[in-house]
């Protein structure tokens, strides 16, 4: 079973594999993924959210395992890119086939890794 302490973004992923530096997008985080208040572990996302970033999270995961495996084998930079961009591509077409934005995803990571009760909740459904 995969834990969700393994989370990675889709451009962490990326970033992670190419060995280039992380950057996120500065836009604000919406409501629904918002803190609750300064001290608190953050605000429950609903269950439909929840649902759909295990969906995403899994697939997404899929995903990042196979095209590992396939930078494992490349030796130049022009077929490095060309799997970034697939791999980026395959990634954001999974997130979206579940219902999800990017940014949707990317801020339920960053709140699961902010938050240990909702971590330990979703880590209990990801298999």
């Amino acid at each position: 079973m995969k834990k969700i302490g393994k989370l990675i973004s889709i451009p962490a992923f990326l970033a992670m594999i190419l060995g280039l530096p992380i950057a996120f997008a500065e836009e604000p985080v919406a409501p629904e993924y918002q803190e609750a208040a300064p001290g608190h572990a953050g605000q429950e996302i609903d269950a439909e959210t929840k649902d759909k970033f295990i969906a995403a999270y899994s697939d997404v995961l899929k995903i990042q395992n196979k095209y590992a495996e396939k930078l494992q084998t490349v030796t130049d930079e022009e077929s490095a890119r060309k799997l970034q961009i697939e791999a980026q591509q395959e990634m954001l077409t999974a997130v979206q086939a579940n219902g999800m934005t990017a940014d949707e995803y990317n801020q339920v990571i960053q709140l699961v890794s902010t938050n240990p009760e909702l971590k330990s909740e979703i880590d209990a459904r990801v298999q």
